[in-house]
C-alpha cells in the first residue's frame, strides 16, 4: 500500500487590516486602494451583513395642521448620500433647513431630497396647503414616526405604501370630541 494524504481545506477568516498596521511602504497606497469603496465606513443593518447603509434616520416628527405641516428629523450620515424628505411633487417641502441653515432641495427619483456629506444633521421643513391632503409620502427609511394632527398626538398613524394617511386621523379626532 502506498502513502495516502488527505488535504482538508478550512475557510480562512479575512479581516481588514487597521490603517495604522499597514506597513509604511504601502501607506501611500491606502487611499488609492480604498477610493472606490464608498461604503467602507457605513454600518450594516442589524441582521443583514451584506447590505450597508450610509444614511441612518432617527425619529421623524410631523406636526400637521389644516393649512400647513412641519417636520423634523435627525440623520447620521457616514458617506455622501441623497436623503429623501417627506413630501412629493404635489406637496413639496418648503423652508428646508439643515442644522438651521437653508438647504437646496432637489428632485431625486421624483422625490424631494437633499445631498449631505458625512456628519450628523437635523433637517426641518414646512408644508403649505389650502386644505390638508389625503396623504403625505414619507421616506422609505423611516422607522420611528411621531405624528401630531391638530395639536393631538396620534399613537397609531395609518401608513400604507410609504404614505401617511390623514383622513382616518381627522375622523378619529372628530369622534374623540
Amino acid at each position: 500500500m502506498g502513502n495516502f494524504s488527505l488535504l482538508t481545506l478550512t475557510p480562512l477568516s479575512v479581516n481588514a487590516l487597521p490603517a495604522e498596521k499597514v506597513p509604511k511602504p504601502l501607506q501611500p497606497w491606502v487611499d488609492w486602494v480604498l477610493e472606490d469603496d464608498t461604503q467602507l465606513h457605513c454600518p450594516f443593518f442589524y441582521n443583514d451583513t451584506k447590505t450597508k447603509y450610509c444614511a441612518w434616520p432617527s425619529q421623524l416628527n410631523l406636526d400637521i395642521q389644516k393649512q400647513q405641516g412641519k417636520f423634523t428629523s435627525n440623520w447620521q450620515i457616514y458617506n455622501k448620500s441623497y436623503i429623501t424628505l417627506p413630501g412629493n411633487p404635489d406637496h413639496w417641502p418648503q423652508n428646508v433647513t439643515v442644522n438651521n441653515k437653508p438647504a437646496l432641495v432637489i428632485s431625486y427619483n421624483n422625490n424631494p431630497a437633499i445631498k449631505l456629506d458625512a456628519g450628523h444633521y437635523q433637517i426641518q421643513a414646512s408644508f403649505f396647503w389650502d386644505h390638508t391632503p389625503e396623504s403625505l409620502a414619507i421616506p422609505t427609511l423611516t422607522g420611528i414616526i411621531s405624528v401630531r394632527v391638530l395639536n393631538k398626538s396620534i399613537a397609531y398613524p395609518t401608513i400604507k405604501n410609504q404614505q401617511l394617511w390623514f383622513n382616518s386621523m381627522f375622523k378619529f379626532l372628530i369622534l374623540r370630541r
